[in-house]
């Protein structure tokens, strides 16, 4: 057992409700949008100003289940600016 594997976090995924811009008539909708957090990062996915409460659920349990695939593999990781400066650009 000297290998150690790599711990994987257990990523959620939340609904939240979003206000859109008013119409120009004044009335003001509601858009349904999927949030996580990943390498650090929000990321948001957008489900549409029509898309009801069960379907946003149902997106959620299917992006939390693609999220958190064991047979997920992740080819690049993503890196700030700053990181990679000082990894390949301090000398």
């Amino acid at each position: 057992m000297s290998e150690q594997l790599p711990i994987r976090k257990y990523i959620t995924v939340w609904i939240k409700n979003r206000k859109n811009p008013p119409r120009k008539d004044g009335s003001v909708t509601v858009s349904r949008t999927l949030e996580r957090v990943e390498f650090g990062e929000r990321r948001f996915m957008s489900l549409g100003k029509n898309a009801t409460l069960a379907y946003a659920r149902e997106a959620k349990k299917q992006k939390e289940a693609e999220l958190n695939d064991p047979e997920r593999r992740e080819s690049l990781v993503p890196i700030s600016w700053e990181a990679f400066a000082k990894k390949y650009l301090d000398t």
